[in-house]
């Protein structure tokens, strides 16, 4: 019974929370994520709380990191908005595959990419013109 309890007052809580964020409007916004979030300000009436919920997240995951870290981001962001857009759908792609993977499968990809990456720049040229020939057959 009093597991029932915990669980259901965990729950009511957890629902509380979820309201709340559902219902933040603009000027609930630190000073900090109101500046991240400016592009958004126009509209974040009209974004669903699901929408709002990530954005939030990320203005805070921003504002948790090291200048260095956010020196970076901002290096993949502006790479990322420079690909063409089928090259984007291609990493989109493999980016749903690699999730949808075993983990027994993730794993020895990611060891498999690991080894490559410590080979010398000749060993991985070699072994990219040894997969490109294989691909032609």
């Amino acid at each position: 019974m009093k597991i029932k309890s915990l669980v259901l007052c965990l729950l009511l809580g957890f629902s509380l929370q979820l309201s709340a964020l559902e219902e933040l409007n603009w000027q609930q916004l630190s000073a900090e994520q109101q500046k991240i979030l400016a592009p958004f300000e126009n509209r974040w009436g009209e974004l669903d709380s699901e929408r709002r919920q990530k954005l939030l997240k990320g203005a805070n995951n921003w504002l948790s990191m090291s200048p260095e870290q956010r020196q970076r981001t901002q290096k993949l962001i502006k790479r990322w908005n420079n690909l063409s857009p089928t090259k984007k759908q291609a990493i989109k792609k493999n980016f749903t595959r690699f999730s949808q993977m075993s983990d027994s499968k993730r794993k020895i990809l990611m060891q498999r990419y690991k080894w490559f990456q410590s080979l010398s720049p000749e060993q991985k040229a070699k072994i990219r013109k040894k997969w490109k020939n294989r691909k032609k057959r």
